[in-house]
């Protein structure tokens, strides 16, 4: 069965368990980012008690994408001509002693958030084994051109999901699998 991509209704039943993309996250915790999609697909998720799956990858790019927020804000503040841009590794070596001061408190409120939705899993577990999951991740790389970490996490939701939400248009037009779960994609 191909992958199904799907428009989202506010108020649709969302198959569970869904598996939820870093840049959902980052546009629910970040006010200037913030879309009434995200709010409502979330909102359906917490009525429905739906299982909410996360992983290291979607970790790792919510926390770099808050702290890129709050040094672009931050960064304009101090150097009002500064013009915005991503942060990089090399910026966040240079200015880490005065970002992450600043950043804790905001970055600390997430667990507490998260925990409020409650029904929350972390994945991979090893219930396909690291050689499976790796395989499923290089056929997906070549058969999609995805980048490394958007393959990932839609391997991550093929093989532990039944739904996957994300704001990221380059999931809107994904080539058919020859053995696709079924997995519906929500690009909000």
């Amino acid at each position: 069965m191909p992958l199904q991509q799907r428009a989202y209704t506010r108020g649709e039943i969302i198959p569970s368990p869904v598996y939820l993309d870093a840049n959902i996250l980052i546009s629910y915790f970040v006010p200037e980012r913030r879309k009434n999609s995200v709010l409502n697909i979330i909102n359906d998720l917490l009525i429905q008690e739906a299982k909410i799956i996360l992983s290291w990858v979607v970790y790792r790019e919510l926390i770099w994408g808050l702290l890129e927020h709050i040094y672009v804000r931050e960064r304009q503040k101090r150097e009002p001509g500064w013009k915005a841009s991503r942060l990089r590794i090399d910026d966040f070596e240079q200015h880490k002693h005065w970002l992450l001061p600043i950043a804790e408190k905001e970055l600390k409120i997430v667990p507490e958030v998260l925990k409020g939705w409650g029904n929350i899993s972390i994945f991979p577990s090893e219930q396909f084994g690291w050689e499976i999951s790796l395989r499923k991740l290089l056929e997906t790389l070549f058969r999609h051109y995805l980048a490394p970490s958007d393959t990932t996490h839609l391997v991550m939701a093929m093989l532990y999901a039944k739904s996957f939400v994300t704001e990221d248009p380059n999931f809107a037009s994904l080539r058919q699998f020859d053995e696709d779960p079924d997995l519906f994609i929500y690009v909000v």
